[in-house]
């Protein structure tokens, strides 16, 4: 095996290992702003945010309601 073919193989398997982190934290990343939009969009929770922005009055300030 000469120097080029070994730094190939090299090359190739940094790449594919890099490539398969990278996947891996984006079904990460994907997964958890999955939930996060699922949490929201709850009825309940949805409930919830209206009910605790009426009790700080949050409307008539003009402040964020979601962020």
């Amino acid at each position: 095996m000469t120097q080029f073919e070994f730094i190939l193989i090299l090359v190739a398997a940094l790449t594919t290992t890099w490539a398969g982190l990278i996947t891996a934290v984006a079904k990460i990343a994907i997964r958890k702003y999955k939930e996060r939009v699922e949490y929201y969009q709850n009825p309940n929770t949805q409930i919830e945010i209206a009910s605790h922005v009426i009790q700080n009055k949050w409307y008539t300030t003009g402040q964020e309601v979601f962020r």
